[in-house]
């Protein structure tokens, strides 16, 4: 073969080494045949080629061993980062944690018939049916035959409310709707979405922890999970020292319907309730008719009454804003509330609460002129 000077040709010799003819700058020809010396090239061997890598492999263009082995190193390193985050991903995807949240959590004492009943939602917001083997208040646990439960699939927003009787099939109206509920005998599955739970009689609750703090626990395989929330009076007025009278075991026809409780430091601290009369016939009702977890309480009301239904909770009053725009007066020692009417009221006292009341949980009831026991509502103390 043969070419021009930037060429490379191959020739076969005699010899038994075979020979390379190529252009070789600043080198001097090793031998000329007579038909090759005219084209300027000259015959080199395979030592002379390796002569020649080795000099590219030392020449300073060439990457160091230092930068070689850092360019390995690092590509070493991400290849092995990408895997484990892989790994790590394909792991954490496929687990499945347990994971309960709690809310809506009440305790309760009846004044009447001096029994204790706790309330709470169970939320299975994990990834696999959770198992509750314990429950317990204050420490101590509650047998499985006193625990009542019913398991919803549909969003709540109201609030648990106490229920006198708790029985197996009985029917507790939560949000607005009747849910029947089952008496437990054994530990207890949650499956995905919400169970409501009551205990009754859950051990070393007594009159004289009525405003103190108590903690609910459920346990489950895996962990434990923690509540706390005061203990409220129901059932009417407390008959402790105290009090200014005990309340009675007959209803009264007055029915409370929204309640509201607010704290605020400086223009007074109020309750706001929205009643009506759905009896036959007429019932008075004071100034001091209020009662907040079992103590009176004596202060201002505003008062305002119709026969049309009032239908939300009510903000809080400064005496200067219109409620669902009506302008109340100021009320007089007794108001008469007639069949199928409706009132708003407002109580208002200075020290009615204190600013670590707010976001806790009152007893709310009135007592009319007969001495009887409203409905009780429980509400939770909000920044007027």
């Amino acid at each position: 073969m043969y070419g021009n000077r930037n060429s490379c040709i191959s020739k076969t010799s005699s010899s038994s080494e075979p020979e390379y003819w190529v252009s070789i700058p600043n080198t001097q020809p090793i031998k000329y045949p007579p038909t090759l010396e005219a084209h300027g090239l000259e015959r080199v061997t395979p030592h002379h080629i390796k002569q020649q890598l080795r000099r590219i492999a030392k020449s300073k263009f060439a990457l160091s061993t230092v930068v070689t082995s850092l360019i390995i190193l690092v590509t070493a390193v991400l290849l092995a980062g990408v895997v484990s985050y892989f790994a790590i991903n394909v792991t954490s995807t496929r687990a499945q944690e347990e994971s309960l949240a709690l809310t809506k959590q009440h305790i309760w004492h009846d004044f009447n018939t001096g029994t204790t009943q706790a309330a709470i939602i169970a939320i299975n917001t994990g990834g696999r049916d959770v198992v509750i083997d314990k429950l317990t208040v204050r420490g101590q646990e509650c047998e499985w035959s006193k625990v009542f439960y019913a398991v919803v699939s549909d969003s709540i927003s109201g609030d648990l409310l106490y229920n006198s009787t708790l029985v197996d099939g009985g029917v507790i109206s939560v949000g607005g709707v009747e849910r029947v509920f089952k008496q437990a005998t054994t530990d207890l599955t949650l499956q995905s979405g919400k169970t409501l739970i009551y205990m009754l009689n859950p051990d070393s609750i007594t009159v004289s922890d009525v405003g103190l703090t108590v903690s609910i626990t459920i346990f489950t395989s895996q962990a434990m999970y923690y509540k706390e929330t005061n203990v409220q009076g129901a059932g009417g007025i407390a008959n402790v020292s105290g009090s200014s009278g005990s309340g009675g075991s007959e209803a009264s026809p007055l029915q409370l319907v929204y309640v509201s409780a607010y704290y605020r430091e400086f223009d007074g601290d109020q309750v706001a309730i929205v009643l009506t009369n759905p009896s036959g016939s007429a019932v008075s009702l004071s100034w001091n008719a209020l009662y907040v977890d079992g103590v009176q309480v004596n202060g201002d009301w505003w008062i305002y009454y119709d026969t049309t239904p009032f239908t939300s909770n009510l903000p809080y009053y400064t005496g200067k804003n219109t409620i669902q725009g009506h302008t109340l007066e100021v009320g007089p020692t007794t108001h008469t509330v007639n069949p199928g009417q409706w009132m708003i009221i407002y109580y208002q006292k200075d020290t009615l609460f204190d600013e670590t009341d707010v976001g806790s949980t009152v007893s709310v009831v009135l007592k009319d002129g007969n001495g009887q026991n409203t409905n009780t509502k429980q509400v939770t103390v909000q920044l007027g």
